[in-house]
């Protein structure tokens, strides 16, 4: 064959294609309510990573591995991705989008999914650049077993998948080493010093009944006294005493947790220990721990000693809660997600609610999570927020988010406590003089409360601001525009567009963009170069996202601040050991 007829085809660089795919993933992964969009996102994640193992193949087979495969850096990030997509303290803290994501690593790259597992719900801390010690503590017990049903429901092999049985590995040998701990280790007898595993472990009756029969015989088989044989004719009577046997070590296990919700379904409010209650308890059940009490709901005398005992349990809450000025301690505010104050906050304002506990301990929140942004100054930033119609269509909790991270930009930023609230018709919000939390949502309900059944228009917000910036004369040539909507999608380089243009004709600097989706329905589009260049794109309903818009750069893209983002210390230990197997492979 000549050579000169049939040449060999040039190399493609794929980077920008593979930049562009992991910016693309970041806008959209954040929890969805629509099945379609959650798979049409699992086929692009699991095409990048095939597109990446595909190319590390070529590489090895071409002799030049040794020169280090130059796309390592993208396989690196999209691992990052998945744990930060989990990540509760430092990441966007979603369940579903990281079931679909850790199942599609799994397929492709099955060593780094199997990693993640062990070792993204244990505590651990890795020494950082600085010298200090970071917990890397991910996700908690509860995902394993949504974890296992994801798999179990979108899988070929249905439960037989074998990522379920590394995940009731990992339960049981947590359940063991528990038990261990509580009874004969130096910390014998501390709640402390044990996982709340027993918590989260599926019972016998109810939709994962599947998966604790394989937990049950798992158990028996690596810690009974026997071992179960499926040929055996008395299996079926065998496989009964396992479940009853693994059913007590799980039922003694949640009696040392104390376990608030196991005393509920038994109405031993009197027996519930205040201290114990989690923060997800409180924050989903508000009214029975800090405002219990509704007289007319008592119908007859069970029901009036029920109500005694709840009110019993919300006044030792609240005493215990008001003297510190909060219900729940630092490491526990930051992880409340930001749109649960300011749905707390409408609630009491709707329901004109005088309980002046409930409104202090929902302030002194508010005041303790806030000081966790002390540190960034939002220089020349001004927040912008869709508070139109679709915003609070259906689900309500893209408005909280949006209106909840604009009040934290807006408290923080050099313009002053001033929001920018986008429908048909934008209105200026100015909460200079509202002091307290409460005060703030309230002023920004009275001003936006008849403009919530209108549509959304960027464009008039852009010439609101255009007009805002001539009459004062004002000039500034690092301002950062932020948008929180859920109506991006379709809209990216047309908004883009239309603010270069209005602040060009002006002869102002343009803005840096940033546009922050709160969609859980929409996929938005893989953005062009020149928003990739020039807008910041970020999504999700996690606020401590929120401090990569303080240290954002005049020259920073699309890509850059994801990258950065990704790569935090909190995520360091999973590129290591990618680091460790190639050079292993070597």
């Amino acid at each position: 064959m000549d050579i000169e007829e049939f040449p060999y085809l040039n190399t493609t660089d794929l980077s920008y294609h593979f930049q562009e795919q992991i910016v693309y993933l970041y806008l959209n992964i954040m929890r969805k309510t629509n099945d379609f969009v959650v798979k049409e996102l699992a086929s692009q994640f699991r095409e990048l990573l095939l597109l990446l193992k595909q190319e590390m193949v070529k590489h090895r087979c071409s002799g030049l591995f040794h020169d280090g495969f130059k796309y390592n850096q993208y396989i690196d990030l999209a691992y990052r991705l998945v744990a930060h997509t989990r990540d509760i303290v430092g990441g966007k803290g979603e369940h579903e989008l990281f079931y679909m994501l850790v199942y599609e690593l799994h397929r492709v790259f099955p060593t780094l999914s199997i990693y993640l597992l062990h070792n993204y719900i244990g505590v651990y801390k890795v020494g950082s650049s600085l010298g200090n010690n970071i917990d890397c503590k991910l996700g908690c017990w509860r995902d394993v077993k949504y974890l296992c049903n994801y798999v179990r429901n979108v899988s070929p092999k249905g439960s037989d998948d074998s990522i379920i049985d590394i995940c009731i590995e990992l339960m049981n040998n947590q359940l063991k080493k528990d038990i261990e701990s509580w009874r004969f280790s130096v910390n014998a007898g501390s709640r402390k010093h044990i996982s709340n595993i027993a918590k989260w472990i599926p019972r016998e009756k109810r939709r994962f009944n599947w998966l604790f029969e394989k937990l049950a015989v798992h158990w028996c088989n690596n810690y009974g006294r026997w071992k179960l044989d499926s040929d055996n004719y008395n299996y079926y009577s065998a496989l009964t005493k396992c479940k009853r046997q693994y059913r007590k070590v799980i039922a003694r296990m949640n009696k040392i947790l104390d376990t608030t919700e196991i005393k509920q379904c038994y109405q031993l409010w009197d027996d519930i220990n205040v201290d114990n209650v989690s923060k997800y308890t409180v924050m989903k059940q508000s009214k029975l721990f800090l405002c219990y009490g509704n007289k007319d709901e008592i119908t007859d005398v069970l029901d009036f000693f029920k109500d005694v005992s709840k009110r019993s349990c919300s006044q030792k809450y609240i005493e215990r809660s008001v003297p510190i000025k909060s219900s729940y301690s630092h490491n526990e505010i930051i992880q409340l997600p930001i749109s649960y104050f300011v749905k707390e906050a409408m609630h009491i304002l709707r329901s004109c609610n005088t309980n002046i506990a409930y409104r202090d301990v929902l302030n002194s929140n508010w005041e303790k999570f806030s000081r966790t942004f002390d540190s960034y100054r939002f220089y020349n930033t001004l927040p912008m927020v869709n508070v139109s119609y679709k915003m609070i269509e259906k689900d309500a909790e893209a408005f909280y988010a949006g209106v909840g991270m604009s009040i934290i930009i807006a408290q923080k930023s050099s313009f002053g406590k001033r929001i920018l609230a986008l429908e048909n018709k934008p209105t200026w919000v100015n909460l200079e003089d509202s002091d307290d939390f409460l005060s703030i949502v309230e002023k920004f309900s009275e001003i936006i409360r008849s403009q919530n059944n209108t549509c959304f228009c960027f464009e008039r917000g852009i010439d609101m601001i255009v007009t805002a910036l001539y009459e004062s004369d004002f000039l500034c040539n690092k301002m950062k525009l932020v948008l929180f909507s859920n109506g991006l999608s379709g809209n990216i380089e047309k908004y883009y567009d239309y603010m270069e243009t209005q602040f060009t004709l002006m002869n102002y600097y343009i803005p840096k963009l940033v546009l922050w989706n709160l969609s859980k329905t929409d996929i938005c589009e893989i953005p062009g170069e020149k928003v990739m260049d020039n807008c910041i794109l970020i999504s999700g309903f996690s606020s401590c996202l929120i401090k990569y818009i303080a240290t954002l750069n005049k020259d920073d893209t699309a890509y850059d601040v994801v990258s950065r983002i990704l790569s935090g210390e909190r995520y360091e230990m999973y590129s290591q050991y990618m680091s460790q197997l190639v050079q292993k492979s070597r």
